[in-house]
């Protein structure tokens, strides 16, 4: 117990300088004004884990049990592309809507905060998706392992900060985050796969990250150059639609 106790703590401490180290940086270069218009966002962004945290709650403890069944592969990759198309469908729509939202029930100090909701929900559902990236790790109870791979991810996360965040303020804060939760499951995954291998949907499970992160790149563009709420509309029921039916 002990052994695979142990290591959680530094990975858990390696978590909360991914989560929190956005905040610090943007903080420290552009003060409390532009960090609470970033903190307005993460709340909005937030609400991708009406998504998230139901589906973690429900699929874990059935997870930790079907590890020990023969056929629990098939289950891993509906779960697993139900989820993230699920999720990016949720997102586009989000970002679409991204700006009523905050201008609804914020103060005009506060309708910037749209800009970064699209990619700050998306690191909330890469963190989420920890619970497929990690069972090959859990399922050999390599504990140290996914300390050490947090470790690094929590360095990368930290360099990224300090390269985006000087640049790009809140975007350059948002983006560096989705991209370390990103990285994160990659390399959780490629331990895990070595390890215990699932028979995930890699090339549905890439379409529609790639389709997701496309359509809400392309939506803050339509929000930034004053596209019409038709139009926007119109791309994200389309968008979302089709991440619906990868699912």
């Amino acid at each position: 117990m002990l052994k695979f106790g142990l290591p959680l703590v530094p990975a858990n401490l390696a978590e909360y300088f991914m989560e929190t180290s956005d905040r610090w940086f943007l903080g420290f270069y552009y003060g409390e004004i532009s960090l609470g218009i970033y903190a307005v966002g993460l709340k909005f962004a937030m609400i991708i884990s009406l998504v998230v945290e139901p589906f973690r709650k429900a699929w874990v403890p059935l997870a930790m049990k079907s590890l020990q069944e023969p056929e629990s592969q098939g289950l891993f990759s509906f779960m697993a592309r139900l989820y993230m198309g699920t999720g990016a469908a949720a997102i586009v729509v989000l970002t679409a809507f991204s700006p009523t939202l905050v201008n609804w029930v914020t103060v005009p100090d506060y309708y910037g905060a749209h800009s970064f909701m699209g990619l700050l929900a998306w690191k909330q559902l890469f963190y989420g998706f920890y619970v497929f990236s990690s069972l090959g790790i859990i399922k050999k109870e390599k504990t140290r392992l996914a300390a050490l791979l947090t470790g690094i991810t929590a360095l990368l996360n930290i360099l990224l900060q300090f390269i985006l965040v000087p640049e790009l303020a809140g975007m350059g804060a948002a983006l560096a985050m989705l991209i370390t939760y990103f990285v994160w499951n990659v390399l959780l995954i490629s331990a895990g796969q070595k390890l215990w291998p699932v028979n995930y949907p890699w090339a549905i499970l890439f379409g529609q990250v790639s389709l997701g992160l496309f359509s809400t790149g392309m939506i803050l563009i339509f929000h930034k150059i004053g596209a019409g709420a038709l139009e926007i509309f119109l791309f994200a029921i389309l968008s979302s639609s089709i991440l619906i039916g990868t699912a």
